[in-house]
């Protein structure tokens, strides 16, 4: 060896610098939807192979953009802009690069890029990487590190035999197997969203349906996070946090559409998301309102007799003993109509609605899933006008074109999904720990149901939910300048499924852990 110093090299992205995307090439994806430039993704992915074939040679992006199109030319400046934002430093592989540094070694960095040496060496002092001796990249020599060529470049350059060389990488062939065969010393670096794929499928099946920038970023920090999902708080951060932010993003982005400005949000399936929106969607005023079943069955004419509990309710409240609960109903409905008007005077619902909408010009009403939509009824009743109300899904063997509203998800009529009990896994999820309320004066004092086994144990245990969402929350914050990309139903449903069909074994357990009873569902309409 002529140079007595001992060399090692780096891999520059995905080992000293990672994306903050769960592909690479959906930072194309990120700037179209920055500059509002359709088609520029679709574009950028096959200018650079397409010019390298053309060009018979390994292109800069300056080479590029000076063949792109005149709608794409002046995107350079953004594409480094966004290479700069969602790169950032690999924590494990930088205490490696610092370690090798104090030991004395000469550094050196070589990758297969476009981008130019001054511009990564930057990047590289940016995110904490001093003192690196020299870069060596593929659109600067015409050669890769596929067939070794770049690597021929680094020795020849330094005057060294490839055996006196170290070289760390995550890529396993051109990192590893590649660089091996010509006898340097190479180690073949795992990052943690690997790793965490190799355990978990349904990550990698979840970005696969839709490959766009929404589902990247969430599998991204799903993946870095690099918890599995056994556990309530890594439940919360991996499954339900991305559902709640996608359904509060489309909230937001319809109630813009519409000019609305106060969101009422209905207990308790309002309870996560009135967190999100409050975190990223500031400009809405939310008011979490409640709207119990039982105290609209009371003060309305309106029983549904599908349910055996509302007769059997109405009834006991009102101390009426009847054998036949409905046929008591129905027969004795004028006098019954009394107590009704007598009880809703009392209470005064009204009063209490009002106070929680007089600040907004327009609102509308959030809810979980529904089938009879009962609280919608129940607020529009009092208000006596039709409120634009928001489901993330309206179960489909109801119909009531008279309650109309805004549905995430839509089902046909013949509906089955794989035994997952979908309606009732969510139903599960939007909720909140607190008790059910029974009944609410005008005042907003509460009348708390009777404590139940479930109330204790939602009291118990969905705080773990709640932290791990909030957690997730966290993770996106630094995205809280584009959560609008987040609006697409596919994010929720996707993120559902996925779930449930390639990590069933965690499924059923969380399935359990949330008290869920039925494992089969088949909903059809006639």
């Amino acid at each position: 060896m002529k140079n007595e110093q001992k060399i090692v090299s780096f891999d520059i992205f995905d080992t000293l610098l990672i994306r903050k995307l769960y592909a690479p090439k959906n930072i194309f994806s990120y700037i179209e939807h920055k500059t509002g430039k359709k088609g520029f993704a679709k574009w950028r992915k096959t200018a650079e192979f397409l010019l390298n074939v053309k060009l018979h040679k390994h292109v800069t992006i300056h080479e590029i953009y000076q063949f792109a199109p005149s709608l794409y030319k002046d995107l350079e400046k953004d594409e480094l802009d966004a290479e700069d934002r969602f790169l950032t430093a690999n924590s494990d592989i930088q205490a490696l690069f610092n370690e090798y540094k104090n030991r004395g070694y000469r550094i050196v960095c070589i990758s297969d890029m476009y981008l130019p040496t001054s511009f990564i060496r930057q990047l590289l002092q940016k995110n904490g990487y001093s003192g690196i001796d020299k870069i060596y990249i593929s659109c600067e020599h015409n050669t890769t590190k596929l067939f070794g060529g770049l690597f021929r470049v680094l020795c020849k350059d330094l005057d060294i035999e490839s055996s006196e060389l170290t070289h760390i990488g995550d890529n396993r062939l051109t990192d590893y197997f590649v660089p091996s065969l010509f006898g340097i010393n190479c180690h073949h670096y795992q990052t943690d969203k690997r790793l965490f794929n190799k355990k978990t499928h349904y990550i990698r099946h979840f970005y696969k349906k839709h490959p766009n920038l929404a589902h990247s970023i969430i599998a991204d920090i799903i993946a870095s996070h690099g918890k599995n999902n056994i556990g309530l708080k890594a439940f919360g951060f991996n499954v339900v946090g991305p559902m709640v932010l996608s359904y509060s993003a489309f909230i937001a982005n319809e109630c813009k559409n519409r000019g609305i400005d106060t969101i009422l949000l209905l207990s308790r399936d309002g309870y996560y998301i009135q967190k999100c929106l409050n975190l990223f969607f500031k400009q809405f005023n939310t008011e979490y309102i409640y709207a119990p079943r039982m105290q609209y069955y009371i003060t309305h004419y309106d029983t549904d007799f599908r349910d055996p509990t509302i007769p059997k309710g109405i009834l006991d409240y009102y101390n009426i003993k009847a054998v036949f609960k409905s046929l008591y109903i129905k027969r004795h409905k004028d006098e019954l109509i009394k107590l009704y008007e007598k009880e809703r005077e009392k209470l005064n619902y009204a009063s209490y609605i009002k106070a929680k909408t007089a600040n907004g010009k327009l609102f509308c009403i959030v809810e979980g899933t529904s089938g009879r939509r009962t609280s919608q009824k129940f607020v529009q009743n009092e208000l006596n006008k039709i409120i634009p109300t928001f489901y993330i899904q309206r179960l489909p063997y109801i119909r009531e074109k008279q309650v109309p509203s805004i549905p995430f998800l839509h089902f046909p009529k013949h509906f089955i999904i794989n035994r997952v009990n979908k309606s009732r896994f969510i139903e599960k999820i939007f909720t909140s720990p607190d008790r059910s309320v029974e009944f609410i004066n005008g005042e907003g004092e509460i009348t708390f149901a009777d404590e139940t086994k479930n109330d204790i144990y939602r009291e118990k245990k969905y705080h773990h939910i709640e932290a791990g969402m909030e957690e997730f929350f966290n993770s996106v914050s630094m995205y809280s300048d584009m959560v609008d990309i987040f609006k697409d139903n596919t994010v929720f449903e996707d993120m559902l499924l996925s779930f449930a069909h390639f990590d069933r074994k965690n499924y059923k357990k969380v399935y359990k852990m949330l008290k869920m009873d039925k494992w089969y569902l088949y909903y059809k309409e006639e």
